[in-house]
């Protein structure tokens, strides 16, 4: 059976500060922003879960309400804004590649999860490994 969703975690270290006016988080296409977690070091942790459909030679393409970009270069957005009628006033965003999911089997429970620094802007690269498979038990 294919693959039809993926559960991924971006755990944001050094997040930038929001507060009235400026509001911070995950993207939507509408978009609206989503509020992170926040984590006691200070890092905020966003949780999506992305729809996989097969594309040209048998590569799952992400989608959902959270992707942006064309099939072949899909992406996440963590930004940093101010409501302004009709919209929004980008402060800063970081793009979150989605390249390299693709063939990513996750086990029933299981999410894979980037780190990102949220001091950074424009395309930012996962920290450490990169997108790693994380399990309920811990694992």
């Amino acid at each position: 059976m294919t693959q039809t969703t993926l559960s991924l975690v971006i755990i944001c270290h050094t997040p930038p500060a929001d507060g009235p006016p400026a509001q911070f988080g995950l993207q939507d296409k509408t978009p609206a922003l989503h509020p992170g977690t926040p984590l006691a070091d200070g890092s905020l942790r966003f949780a999506v879960v992305l729809a996989l459909r097969p594309g040209p030679g048998g590569d799952l393409i992400p989608g959902g309400p959270f992707v942006h970009g064309r099939p072949g270069d899909r992406f996440l957005y963590l930004s940093l804004g101010v409501p302004q009628a009709g919209g929004w006033h980008w402060l800063r965003r970081l793009k979150i590649p989605l390249a390299g999911l693709s063939g990513r089997v996750v086990p029933a429970g299981g999410w894979l999860e980037g780190h990102v620094d949220g001091t950074r802007s424009a395309t930012v690269p996962l920290l450490d490994e990169g997108w790693r498979l994380c399990l309920p038990d811990g694992s």
